[in-house]
C-alpha cells in the first residue's frame, strides 16, 4: 500500500486567505518521535521550517508560501514525551 506525499505547509494555504496562521505540533527528527509512526510519510525538524520563514531558503522548494515565524521551538508536550524523547517542533 502506498501514502499520496503532500506538503503539509501547502496543504494548510490552500484554502486560506493571506493572513493565515499555521499551527504545528510535529515529531521532530532531532528525538524518535517522528520515525516511531511507520504511516509518517514525512518528517521535519525546526531547520525544516527555514524553507518556509526565510527568503534565502524558500527559493529551493516549489513552494510560493512563506510564513512569518513567530515562534519556532523544540519542546516535550508532556513528561511521558520528555522521558521517551520524543520532541517536537
Amino acid at each position: 500500500m502506498s501514502a499520496a506525499r503532500s506538503d503539509p505547509h501547502n496543504e494548510g494555504t490552500s484554502s486560506s486567505p493571506g493572513t493565515a496562521r499555521l499551527l504545528s505540533q510535529t515529531p521532530s527528527t532531532d528525538g524518535r518521535g517522528a520515525f516511531q509512526d511507520p504511516t509518517h510519510i514525512s518528517f521535519s525538524n525546526s531547520n525544516a521550517f527555514w524553507d518556509y520563514t526565510r527568503a534565502d531558503q524558500n527559493c529551493f522548494i516549489d513552494c510560493p508560501v512563506r510564513f512569518q515565524a513567530t515562534r519556532l521551538k523544540n519542546f516535550f508536550p508532556s513528561e511521558w514525551h520528555r522521558e521517551h524523547q520524543i520532541v517536537y517542533v
